[in-house]
C-alpha cells in the first residue's frame, strides 16, 4: 500500500484546504444571486470557473509558501482561512473598481426586480377584483 511521508501530508492538506475556500468564496455569490432571482438559470461554467481558479490558485499558493508540520487538520483548517480571507479582500478591492458594465448589470437587475414586485402586485389586485 502506498504510504505518504508527513510533508506530503501537509500538501495535500493545504490543497484541499485552499481549493475549497476558493471554489465556496468564488460560488458563494453566483449562489445568492440565483436565490434573489428565481427566474435566473443555473449555468456550470461558473462551478467549471470556480475549480479551474480553486485549483490553479491552489497549486501557486502551495509552491509559494513552505509547508510548517503540523497535524493535517491544523493546516487545513489555515489554509482554509488564508485563501477565504484573501480571495474576500481580492472581491472587495475589485468591487470598488467598479466598471460601467458591472454598474449597469446592477441597475438592470434592480429593474428587473421592481417588475417581478410590480407583476406580482399585479396579480393579487386581480384576485381581489375578481371575488
Amino acid at each position: 500500500m502506498f504510504e505518504a511521508s508527513p510533508e506530503m501530508l501537509s500538501y495535500i492538506s493545504a490543497f484541499i484546504g485552499i481549493f475549497l475556500a476558493i471554489v465556496i468564496r468564488t460560488l458563494w455569490p453566483y449562489l445568492q444571486k440565483l436565490e434573489e432571482n428565481p427566474g435566473m438559470a443555473f449555468r456550470w461554467i461558473f462551478v467549471v470557473n470556480a475549480m479551474m481558479s480553486g485549483f490553479v490558485a491552489s497549486i501557486a499558493m502551495i509552491l509559494a509558501f513552505p509547508m510548517p508540520n503540523e497535524p493535517f487538520w491544523k493546516i487545513m483548517i489555515l489554509a482554509f482561512t488564508f485563501a477565504f480571507t484573501t480571495n474576500e479582500f481580492l472581491n472587495l478591492y475589485m468591487k470598488g473598481k467598479g466598471t460601467a458594465t458591472v454598474n449597469y448589470a446592477t441597475k438592470e437587475v434592480r429593474k428587473q426586480r421592481k417588475i417581478i414586485k410590480l407583476e406580482k402586485r399585479l396579480n393579487e389586485l386581480k384576485k381581489v377584483e375578481n371575488r
